[in-house]
């Protein structure tokens, strides 16, 4: 029993700290959406660095609000069309901000490297 426990104890320890609550814009929540929030922010999450500060908020923006942020792609013949672009902005527990911007494009799903904010 006890080397059961250290199991799930060690197993536990490597998960890390727990994410904080996602605020997310409504536009990724809806029913449907091209790209939900969650998994904007699962894709996001794979470009920060393992050693980053806690991460105490994370925020998910709409390329809609913030279209500086994504500009604009023309669709090219035989595209699906399926554009969607999602700007997550992690703060961490030092006050510093990161932000990823994940764009989902005729199926395929990318993100670039964090940026301070």
């Amino acid at each position: 029993m006890k080397a059961w426990l250290l199991v799930v104890a060690l197993a536990l320890s490597a998960c890390g700290d727990a994410l904080p609550p996602v605020e997310c814009a409504a536009e990724a929540k809806a029913p449907g959406a091209a790209l939900p929030c969650r998994k904007a922010v699962d894709v996001a999450l794979t470009t920060l660095p393992p050693a980053h500060p806690k991460i105490t908020k994370i925020q998910v923006e709409i390329g809609s609000i913030v279209p500086w942020a994504c500009g604009s792609r023309p669709i090219p013949p035989g595209s699906d069309g399926t554009y969607a672009c999602e700007v997550v902005v992690f703060t961490y527990d030092d006050a510093s901000r990161q932000k990823v911007q994940v764009v989902l494009w005729d199926g395929a799903l990318t993100a670039q490297s964090p940026v301070p904010d």
